[in-house]
Formats: structure tokens, C-alpha cells, sequence
């Protein structure tokens, strides 16, 4: 083989290296440059960095509160807005702070009627265990 050709062994530690992670010298005139490589670990690693920071910077702040706290929130209309869902109750609290809040739903058949009486707003929705049910 003629020096300079492509199918040389590499000579010394750091033409070793650049063979390894895919790169290649570009010292020589009529070498290419090298070709991007799309890998799913940078997808991946992206996601992951893409959760983290909708989670910590993008979501507001909720505060779990106790089912017998919520009901006195009731008592006193100090209720902007609530969403009743089979588990979980989940609202805002009235003020400038617009503090939001959820709770642990407990069977309570005259729930609908003190919101009713206090004049609270609130919808009912729908939690899709589909999902859950794939990944199980």
C-alpha cells in the first residue's frame, strides 16, 4: 500500500481515538469531512432534558392540600375555580396570588350542592387510564 491511502493503520494514540469515535483526520488534502451520524442517545438525552425542564421551570407550582382544608376553603367561597375528576380534585384559590391547589377526591354526595350554594365554579372531567394500561 502506497502512504497516504485510507486503509492504513492508524500510528499513533490520537489517529486511534479519532478511528474510534468516528472521526477522521483531516490533515490530509483529499480526505472528506466527516459525516454526521444521527444517534438515539442524543434524542433521548434531549427528551430527558425536555421533561426535566418542563417540570422544574415551565409548571406552576401546586400545593397538595388536605380534603377537610379543602371543604373549609368551600365554606368561606374562597374558591376561584375547581375541576372534579374521578380521583383528584384540582382548583385555584381566590386572591392575587392565584394559588393552585389539589386534593384526593372522597365520596361525598353533598359536595356539588355546598358549591352550588357558595356560588363556586367548577366542570367535571375525564382521566384516560388508556396509557396506563398500554404500559402495564
Amino acid at each position: 500500500m502506497a502512504k497516504g491511502e485510507g486503509n492504513e493503520p492508524p500510528e499513533n494514540l490520537l489517529d486511534r481515538l479519532r478511528v474510534l469515535f468516528g472521526f477522521q483526520a483531516t490533515h490530509r488534502k483529499d480526505a472528506l469531512p466527516p459525516k454526521t451520524q444521527f444517534s438515539i442517545w442524543y434524542f433521548l438525552i434531549a427528551v430527558l432534558a425536555f421533561s426535566y425542564m418542563q417540570q422544574y421551570f415551565f409548571s406552576g407550582k401546586v400545593e397538595t392540600i388536605p380534603y377537610s382544608q379543602f371543604k373549609q376553603y368551600v365554606a368561606q367561597g374562597n374558591l376561584a375555580s375547581l375541576s372534579i375528576g374521578p380521583e383528584v380534585i384540582s382548583g385555584t384559590l381566590k386572591g392575587v396570588s392565584g394559588q393552585k391547589f389539589t386534593t384526593v377526591r372522597v365520596n361525598d354526595p353533598g359536595l356539588v350542592k355546598e358549591l352550588d350554594e357558595n356560588k363556586i365554579s367548577y366542570s367535571g372531567y375525564f382521566e384516560s387510564q388508556l396509557l396506563s394500561t398500554i404500559l402495564s
